[in-house]
């Protein structure tokens, strides 16, 4: 505010507090000069337009293990993503990775978790360590970040078979007999449960 003589000039500055950004003039003045000279040739309101200056979103590239051949949903992981202005971010894999070759990619995101999406991607023997591309986005600026996931190998496996080698009979009070046949290897100790499901005859 000031007062100006006839036709002299009065020079305006626009000066946005810290985080804010000065977008534009209103009122009797337009544009967005900083600073802008007006001819005072009459009473005029001009007005200063500041927004909210915005900042990229920041994510780290991080590492990850995992045990080889898990479930599809098995999380990996949480993403490390952050924001100056607090936005809410949007995470996306930029760059998937599909070592089999199937069509389905080896990983997927569901909010700040990244999780197992193929199984049989998850193979330590072809592809002990896998990279994928991660992107943050506040919709306006975005960052991106490499996340290395490391295979756990998975030790072999006991497998049990059962075989029915003699049936039992509620007649004559005889029990059934079962044959257990163990793979490699054999210094674990592993339990074995059996559900046994059927009828019994009444004794004559």
């Amino acid at each position: 505010a000031g007062i100006y003589k006839l036709g002299s000039t009065a020079t305006l500055s626009a000066v946005p507090d810290e985080d804010y950004l000065f977008t534009g003039w209103s009122g009797d003045a337009s544009g967005n000069d900083n600073p802008l000279a007006v001819v005072m040739n009459a009473n005029i309101t001009v007005g200063a337009t500041f927004i909210r200056a915005n900042s990229p979103p920041a994510i780290n590239n991080q590492r990850f293990e995992i045990v080889e051949r898990s479930i599809s949903g098995t999380p990996v992981g949480r993403l490390n993503a952050t924001d100056p202005e607090d936005d809410v971010l949007s995470l996306t894999i930029f760059s998937n990775v599909d070592p089999d070759g199937d069509g389905n990619a080896a990983f997927r995101i569901d909010g700040n978790a990244l999780l197992v999406n193929d199984q049989s991607d998850l193979n330590f023997a072809n592809t002990p360590e896998l990279i994928i591309i991660l992107q943050a986005s506040d919709g306006e600026f975005s960052d991106t970040a490499v996340v290395t996931i490391t295979l756990l190998e998975q030790g072999p496996q006991s497998l049990v078979s059962i075989a029915l080698i003699q049936s039992g009979s509620e007649v004559d009070g005889s029990a059934s007999i079962f044959e257990l046949t163990r793979s490699e290897p054999l210094e674990e100790t592993i339990e074995v449960g059996l559900l046994l499901r059927g009828s019994a005859c009444p004794r004559v």
